[in-house]
């Protein structure tokens, strides 16, 4: 799992379990790779965080991490 942020972009505050749970819903869109382990841990994750229905309009599902990466702003 990892966090990008578009290039100048203010990173993040995920140093806490809350701080990345407000990070994941201050994000306007969050992409991730849908198919395999990650994409089953990512959903479990938000389910434990109490997120995962908030989510759902912000959640960007692609096929694959590498997928994910080539659809990331340069």
């Amino acid at each position: 799992m990892s966090v990008a942020v578009r290039s100048g972009a203010p990173k993040p505050d995920i140093g806490t379990v809350d701080a990345f749970r407000r990070a994941l819903l201050a994000a306007p869109t969050v992409a991730y790779a849908d198919g395999g382990a990650s994409g089953v841990q990512f959903h479990s994750i938000l389910g434990q965080l109490g997120i995962a229905e908030a989510m759902k309009g912000k959640l960007r599902p692609y096929p694959s991490g590498g997928a994910v990466d080539g659809a990331l702003p340069q």
